[in-house]
C-alpha cells in the first residue's frame, strides 16, 4: 500500500488500508504491521502529563530525530530490524494533538532509513533517520512539521543536541514557483543544475534552446526545422511526484498555438551546494488539469 506524501490519515484510516485492526484502538508510538514498521509521532508535547521525560522528536533538514519508548535500547529486537532495515520504517507525524478540542490527524511523511544513534542514550534511545521521502518543495502540512522545533526548555532525554537545529526552513519565491529551500544556495544549485540538463536534453534531440526564464513564463524555447516548442523546467532533490508551478506557468501550458514541455529532474543530489544526478521525467503536450492542481497559496483583497 503506497501513501500520499502531505496527506492526512488517521489510524482508522491506515488500518482500513493495510488491513490491520489493531490501529482502531492501539495508542502506540510504534507498530509492526507485515513487514513495515510504522511511527506515530506528535511533535509537541508540552502538554503532557509527565514532564520528568520529553520525547524529542523533530526534523533538522532531511534527518529525522527521534526517541525510542522508555522500554527500549538500542539492542531490542524491534530496534535492531530497524538498525538492520530488515522492515520499512513509515513516519505518520502531527504538530498538535488536538486543534480546538480537535483530535488532529497525522501527515504522512515518507519512509525513513536508519541513519546513526546516541550511544549515551537508552530508554529511550535517540535514534537518527534519513527520510528517503523529505520534499524540497513540501506542501503546507509538511512544511509546519518540518520547520517545528522543540522549545529549549523542555526536559530533555539526554544532552543530545549539541548544536540547534536549522533555521526555520526560508520560503523562496523565483520563476519557478514558491517553495521551501533548506538553504538558498543549494536551491539556487539545484534549478541551475536542472536547468543544464533540460538544455543539453534538447540539444541533444536536434533543438535550437533559448534561455527566456528571466522575461518569460517558462524556462526555455526549442525550435527545430518549423517545430517551436516552450519548456517549463522544474529540479527537485524528492522524489518528483508533486511540483510546484505558477498561475502564470499554468496559464501559459494552456495557451494554444505553441506546445509545452514539463521537464521534471527529480533525485537530484545536493552536497555542500553542489547539485549532481538526478532522473529525467518529461512530460510531453504538458497542460495541466484542475483535478491535478492543488492550491496553496490565496491572493486575499481588502475592501
Amino acid at each position: 500500500m503506497e501513501f500520499t506524501h502531505g496527506a492526512p490519515y488517521t489510524r482508522i484510516s491506515i488500518g482500513d488500508l493495510i488491513n490491520d485492526d489493531r490501529l482502531k484502538t492501539s495508542r502506540e508510538g510504534i507498530i509492526s504491521s507485515g513487514n513495515n514498521i510504522l511511527l506515530f509521532v506528535t511533535l509537541d508535547k508540552t502538554k503532557q502529563l509527565n514532564a520528568k521525560l520529553q520525547y524529542n522528536d523533530f526534523f533538522e533538514n532531511d534527518l529525522f530525530h527521534w526517541d525510542s519508548q522508555t522500554t527500549q535500547t538500542i539492542n531490542t529486537p524491534r530496534i535492531q530490524k530497524i538498525v538492520k532495515g530488515e522492515v520499512e520504517v513509515l513516519l505518520f507525524a502531527r504538530v498538535h494533538e488536538k486543534t480546538k478540542s480537535k483530535t488532529n490527524a497525522f501527515i504522512y511523511c515518507g519512509r525513513l532509513s536508519y541513519k546513526s544513534h546516541n550511544p549515551d542514550t537508552s530508554k529511550p534511545v535517540h535514534i537518527i533517520f534519513t527520510c528517503l521521502d523529505y520534499e524540497e518543495e513540501p506542501n503546507a502540512q509538511l512544511a509546519k512539521i518540518y520547520d517545528w522545533i522543540p522549545s529549549g526548555d523542555q526536559p530533555r532525554t539526554a544532552n543530545y543536541v549539541t548544536v540547534a537545529p536549522n533555521a526555520k526552513a526560508v520560503k523562496q519565491s523565483g520563476s519557478g514557483g514558491q517553495g521551501y529551500a533548506k538553504d538558498r544556495a543549494a536551491k539556487v544549485a539545484t534549478e541551475l543544475h536542472a536547468m543544464r540538463a533540460a538544455i543539453d536534453f534538447y540539444k541533444n534531440l536536434g533543438y535550437e534552446v533559448v534561455d527566456t526564464s528571466s522575461n518569460e513564463s517558462f524556462d526555455l524555447l526549442c525550435a527545430k526545422g518549423s517545430e517551436v516548442l516552450k519548456i517549463e523546467v522544474k529540479g527537485t532533490a524528492s522524489l518528483g511526484k508533486q511540483v510546484l508551478v505558477t498561475a502564470n506557468e499554468v496559464k501559459e501550458a494552456r495557451m494554444s498555438g505553441v506546445k509545452t514541455d514539463l521537464f521534471i529532474l527529480h533525485s537530484i543530489k545536493v552536497v555542500e551546494s553542489k547539485a549532481t544526478g538526478g532522473t529525467i521525467n518529461r512530460i510531453e503536450c504538458w497542460n495541466p488539469s484542475d483535478d491535478s492542481l492543488v492550491p496553496t497559496m490565496f491572493k486575499h483583497s481588502i475592501s
